[in-house]
């Protein structure tokens, strides 16, 4: 599902409408350059909370966002743990501690805001 929401992230700013169309873009265009846009408001912590408080709100879009910006970590830490690579990981777990910090879910929060600890000062 993240990387149909990627692919058609990508589809919309090559401006093309079906998957003959983007195969046909993706093999003439450059598709790095067609994402950039979209990949500096992914990476952006505030842009959630910078659409939250607009006064023309598109609720479809902010969850569209929030998912790719949270699948997209997922995926960062299920590849640096495939690879063992645990800077990554430590990385990822900092922002899944700061995800359950703001839910219902404060044991979680709390197991990781203690190991991040541990790997930060161990």
């Amino acid at each position: 599902m993240l990387d149909g929401h990627v692919l058609a992230i990508v589809a919309g700013q090559l401006g093309v409408g079906s998957c003959a169309e983007l195969c046909k873009a993706l093999e003439t265009r450059n598709w790095q350059e067609a994402f950039e846009p979209t990949e500096s408001r992914l990476t952006d912590l505030y842009y959630i909370d910078e659409l939250r408080t607009s006064n023309e709100r598109d609720v479809v879009y902010e969850n569209a966002m929030l998912f790719l910006q949270h699948g997209l970590v997922y995926r960062d830490f299920s590849n640096a743990m495939r690879y063992g690579d645990s800077g990554r990981i430590k990385n990822c777990l900092t922002f899944f501690m700061l995800w359950f910090q703001g839910s219902q879910f404060s044991n979680y929060a709390r197991e990781l805001l203690h190991l991040v600890a541990c790997l930060n000062h161990v």
